[in-house]
């Protein structure tokens, strides 16, 4: 457990360092923060109007309630001050991070191998605007909840402690949805998860994925010999696996 905690800490603090100088950063002019903050300095302060104004008010178009919440908390803590800012976007930033590296573990990968990917996930270049910019809240913080969901879905297929894991994945996947629309992919992306970890012992997945399949084949495909194609290949992946 020690030897965990450590790995973790160690894995936060290097993907930390890319994006330490962000923090001393102001808010940006002209590149999004106005419209996501500076123009909803009304909405910004603390109050229960203001939270079911969000909740039911898309910002630019998009749903996003749960990052203008977000904002909020800034607001109420650091008014127009952009260190605030740039601290939520890293501590979200970090929590992905530490979900990437959890996810790789929870479908069997050696700690080494889920560190490194996890490493590179952190301070891989295209990283940087969604950590720097503070308009790309949206981004880390769907990701945090989204890397999360993922990593208590796979717990919730094991025995322990099952029902509440299955509750957590659901809470996160809400909360990814809240923070941005992409997380709508997640179920899908479960699927194919679950179809990589079926041969991992303890894992409940082969019938599970076999009646989804059956679902959505149906579903999908209303021509019967493309179904019956498109079955086929599924059904052999999951006899290799």
């Amino acid at each position: 457990m020690q030897k965990k905690i450590l790995h973790i800490g160690i894995l936060l603090i290097l993907s930390a360092l890319p994006f330490v100088l962000s923090l001393s950063y102001p808010l940006l002019e002209g590149w999004d923060d106005h419209i996501y903050v500076r123009n909803n300095v009304n909405f910004l302060s603390f109050s229960f109007e203001n939270i079911l104004h969000w909740l039911k008010t898309p910002c630019e178009g998009t749903y996003l309630p749960l990052t203008m919440l977000s904002f909020m908390a800034d607001y109420e803590l650091w008014g127009l001050n952009g260190f605030g800012y740039h601290l939520q976007n890293l501590f979200w930033h970090l929590a992905a991070v530490a979900g990437v590296y959890a996810f790789f573990r929870a479908v069997g990968m050696h700690h080494l191998t889920s560190f490194l990917c996890a490493l590179f996930f952190a301070v891989h270049p295209q990283r940087a605007e969604s950590v720097v910019w503070i308009s790309e809240r949206k981004d880390v913080l769907c990701a945090a909840f989204y890397f999360w969901a993922l990593v208590f879905f796979l717990l919730s297929q094991k025995k322990e402690k099952a029902k509440l894991f299955y509750a957590l994945s659901i809470l996160f996947a809400i909360l990814a949805l809240l923070s941005k629309a992409m997380a709508a992919s997640l179920p899908f992306v479960i699927l194919f998860t679950q179809i990589y970890v079926m041969k991992k012992p303890g894992f409940k997945c082969l019938k599970k994925a076999r009646q989804l399949k059956e679902t959505l084949g149906k579903t999908l495909f209303s021509d019967e010999k493309e179904f019956s194609e498109v079955s086929k290949i599924i059904e052999e992946t999951l006899s290799e696996q």
